[in-house]
């Protein structure tokens, strides 16, 4: 990746943590590297080697330590870089990975992932392999949150009996859109490229997803309303709020509250209802780029942290941006 102006250039590797109680494959991950591309410019040898530096690595530990990559493991990870607001990631989730049988010593974990994935009611998710969303602000350390909610980035309807995936490596905006290549497969990872009788077989297609440009993901109440609340912020008076909004009906009604920290401590489910300290003029029926129109003097929240807190009724939420005036 060459995402900024300079000599300095990134690369996204396959990483295995070898794990000490197991043969055979580590822990899948990514390492990211950095370094100069000079000295393979101007060289004239055949074969050069690039310098680089380790800059961040990661797995999916945060659960159960090493115990994890029976659950999931990263398989590989891509990034595209957004700017001003940084990356974007798309991760290739190894889930409920069945190691080979050959290891007697794994056959205990083996057969409890299959017993934890029909429990939980993911049983088609066994040994397959799923793309999630995985943001990032500096394109070294990555929000796993979608991975552990489940919540895939592409929906069920086009990925119902596929069972492997895999994804280019950025992607590519183009007329409105972001474009994204990505490969499926209906069989699970260690069948994908055999059938039953292990003759090799394909089964594999590449295909297209498209996003509207700058609208990757969307916050959508399941109920008739929904409320969702910012991590603390600087406020400044002299900013404007712009949200981006899409409308479901003619009826839509989408406010915004500022909830400032006025010495209470309130957390979690407790921000849903805590009193607010400011509040905007309902925007109704908006469709794209809306302005926030403030009730009142904002002056006194300037330089202050405060949260903000959204109530969407038939309207979803793609993103809000605070910008000087």
């Amino acid at each position: 990746h060459h995402d900024r102006p300079g000599n300095d250039y990134q690369m996204m590797l396959r990483w295995e943590k070898k794990n000490p109680v197991l043969k055979g494959r580590g822990i899948r991950g990514t390492v990211i590297v950095n370094g100069t591309m000079d000295e393979v410019l101007k060289s004239t040898n055949t074969r050069v080697t690039w310098q680089a530096n380790e800059l961040s690595s990661i797995m999916f530990d945060s659960k159960f330590g090493d115990a994890e990559m029976f659950r999931r493991q990263i398989y590989s990870l891509s990034r595209t870089y957004f700017p001003p607001a940084g990356y974007m990631g798309v991760v290739q989730a190894f889930e409920f990975v069945a190691r080979d049988i050959e290891f007697s010593h794994a056959k205990e974990q083996i057969e409890a992932s299959q017993k934890l994935a029909d429990e939980l009611g993911l049983g088609e998710d066994f040994d397959s392999t799923k793309l999630y969303l995985m943001p990032s602000r500096d394109g070294l350390h990555f929000d796993e949150d979608w991975v552990y909610a489940g919540v895939n980035m592409l929906p069920d309807d086009i990925t119902d009996g596929y069972h492997f995936f895999s994804a280019a490596s950025e992607f590519v905006t183009h007329s409105g859109y972001h474009w994204l290549y990505y490969g499926r497969n209906r069989e699970r990872h260690k069948d994908r490229w055999k059938d039953s009788s292990g003759q090799l077989i394909e089964h594999s297609h590449v295909a297209l997803a498209r996003f509207e440009e700058g609208r990757l993901v969307r916050l959508r109440p399941v109920q008739e309303t929904g409320v969702v609340v910012t991590q603390t912020l600087i406020f400044t008076a002299a900013t404007n709020l712009t949200i981006d909004v899409l409308s479901l009906d003619t009826s839509s009604v989408l406010t915004v509250e500022l909830l400032g920290n006025d010495g209470s401590s309130a957390q979690g489910t407790d921000l849903l209802t805590e009193p607010a300290t400011a509040r905007s003029v309902p925007i109704r029926g908006a469709n794209g780029t809306a302005e926030v129109e403030w009730i009142g003097h904002m002056e006194p929240f300037d330089g202050k942290p405060v949260r903000l807190r959204f109530g969407l009724s038939g309207a979803c939420l793609y993103g809000f941006s605070l910008l000087g005036m």
